[in-house]
């Protein structure tokens, strides 16, 4: 009997070893495939498929310890085919996300977490996709139904979606998403997938965008037959709102036709007039709540710091939150207002900051759309050039300074040292004729206003921008 035992190993160890042998040639995974030959054993013994451990949690209310084991599961490959929808006894937001991800070791700490991406991208992410309340911070809620399920290709991801909301704990029974209306009134669909017909952004999924009537992502156009490669520039133009005042903002069209006539303007005096169709913008259709911009104009410098620094971090968390993180370039915002107070019609902090912008477009100095891109000439490191525009100037010590909100712009080489004793920063411009860089000469700089960038700016910018032609 021990002889036979023995032979009987011996057989079975040479047939695997055979076996995955030749499974090794063909390419096949040995374990996935003995998985699928022990589910489709069990399937034909007892007439239903393989225990699943994901299926166990179908239709159900799920703790949070349920919903930690369920993604665990999914990201590692555990639960076949099974597609599962349960319903949530808790909320989560995107910082609980990651936190989980850190402490189950999964989706690279929490670094490979998508939001609403309509498409799965095939590098084991964790997708989550559906109706999101910009003003909430969480992104699962309390008595949301959400489907999980792997999809995509090389590396499958783990896909969560929100089907319902306001479920009935006891009867499973839920709501359909609520119907959310964009700023004019239009329905937040978001419900398209690339490539279907369109009529506003508000009906395409995640953070596709309505081009040339059909959805696409932000860096794509409709061309025709397919959504194709073509932006590497997009500037996202964001309706604010003073808090606490019961202003209505402006319109849909004037607000459409601030940004593209920016557009338009930007194109035609920068580097961008030998690639004008890399350029885009996009337009937000919720409205973002900032600080009264009154003390802006402050002649307190710390009290015009501290309104410029909430209205940034306002700013940033509306794009943030309204799903707009992954798709600008440079942020827009306009007030519905005929200035952002006293003589400001614009403002913004340096390099890739956001900038905040009013309404008019009939303003000092040829126009918004010329205000805007001063404005944006600052995002790309450019200085005013007459180092005038400040509540702290001062000639005598041999440079100018900019010392709104802290900083300062110096420029030539003999003022370098005492500009940085002082904390500034050396500018890449000089002072010019006919330059939209231009300020107030205070300190007879030498330079005067124009509508389109002088030759040291454009010089610059062409290196700033070259990329994106490219």
């Amino acid at each position: 009997m021990i002889g036979a035992i023995a032979i009987g190993l011996a057989f079975l160890i040479v047939s695997i070893l055979i076996i995955k042998f030749v499974l090794d040639l063909t390419g096949t995974s040995f374990l996935e495939r003995i998985k699928e030959t022990v589910s489709n054993l069990y399937s034909q013994i007892f007439g239903k498929s393989y225990y699943n451990v994901c299926e166990s949690f179908n239709n159900t209310y799920i703790s949070l310890d349920d919903f930690e084991t369920l993604l665990n599961a999914y990201y590692r490959k555990r639960c076949g085919d099974a597609r599962v929808e349960v319903i949530l006894s808790f909320s989560v937001s995107k910082d609980d996300l990651k936190e989980m991800a850190k402490h189950l070791g999964i989706s690279k700490d929490g670094k490979l977490i998508i939001y609403d991406s309509p498409d799965p991208v095939g590098i084991g992410a964790i997708i989550v996709d559906g109706y999101k309340d910009p003003n909430s911070r969480f992104v699962l809620k309390a008595n949301n139904r959400i489907s999980i399920w792997n999809v995509g290709s090389p590396e499958k991801d783990v896909f969560i979606n929100i089907t319902g909301v306001d479920c009935d704990p006891y009867t499973l029974s839920c709501s359909q998403r609520p119907i959310q209306l964009s700023l004019w009134g239009n329905p937040i669909l978001k419900n398209k997938n690339r490539g279907e017909i369109c009529g506003a952004n508000s009906e395409c999924s995640g953070i596709l965008v309505c081009d040339g009537g059909h959805c696409c992502r932000p860096e794509e156009s409709w061309n025709g037959t397919d959504c194709v490669f073509q932006y590497t520039f997009t500037i996202l133009f964001i309706p604010l709102k003073e808090r606490n005042t019961q202003d209505e903002f402006m319109d849909e069209a004037t607000f459409r036709e601030i940004g593209n006539n920016f557009r338009d303007t930007w194109v035609d005096i920068t580097p961008f007039q030998n690639c004008p169709e890399r350029v885009r913008v996009v337009f937000s259709e919720y409205i973002c709540e900032i600080p009264i911009q009154e003390e802006i104009c402050s002649p307190h410098p710390e009290k015009a710091e501290r309104t410029f620094r909430e209205t940034n971090r306002a700013i940033l968390n509306c794009v943030k939150n309204f799903g707009y993180e992954n798709v600008y370039t440079r942020v827009v915002g306009v007030l519905n207002k005929e200035s952002v107070c006293g003589n400001y019609y614009g403002y913004t902090g340096g390099y890739n900051y956001p900038i905040v912008i009013s309404k008019p477009n009939v303003a000092p100095m040829g126009g918004i759309q010329y205000i805007c891109s001063h404005e944006m000439g600052h995002t790309f490191g450019l200085c005013d050039e007459g180092y005038g525009n400040a509540i702290c100037v001062d000639c005598r010590n041999g440079f100018g300074g900019i010392c709104s909100f802290g900083g300062s712009g110096c420029f030539g080489e003999t003022t370098s040292k005492q500009c940085k004793k002082e904390g500034g920063i050396d500018c890449p411009n000089i002072p010019e004729t006919s330059s939209i860089m231009c300020t107030l000469d205070l300190c007879n700089r030498m330079c005067n206003y124009g509508t389109g960038f002088a030759t040291s700016s454009f010089g610059y910018l062409d290196g700033e921008l070259g990329e994106y032609c490219n």
